[in-house]
């Protein structure tokens, strides 16, 4: 209901002769305008966001069900040192220690 509204201020401001005509007009541009934003933009806006959140749900999956792999590859529990991080330099540390 706004965008008619501020079509017709526009309208009214800007020319200073008012016909019957231009006024018609003025209106058939507010429509048209509606028409634009409810019939085009907003239908394929929603379109895009369900094919984004199928293509993030399904393609990419779930992010908790990824951040569950990350705690076994940091951890220095023994049963999980086959996913651990490999020491490189084990004499490094071994020499810095007091």
């Amino acid at each position: 209901l706004t965008i008619p509204a501020i079509g017709l201020i526009y309208y009214f401001k800007n020319y200073k002769t008012i016909t019957v005509k231009n006024f018609i007009l003025a209106n058939v541009a507010s429509a048209a305008i509606l028409l634009f934003i409810f019939k085009l933009l907003l239908p394929s806006t929603l379109k895009l966001f369900g094919y984004l959140e199928v293509f993030f749900v399904n393609s990419i999956g779930n992010l908790y069900q990824r951040v569950q792999l990350l705690p076994p590859i940091f951890s220095q529990d023994p049963k999980h040192q086959e996913f651990a991080i490999p020491d490189v330099a084990p004499h490094l540390r071994k020499a810095a220690a007091p």
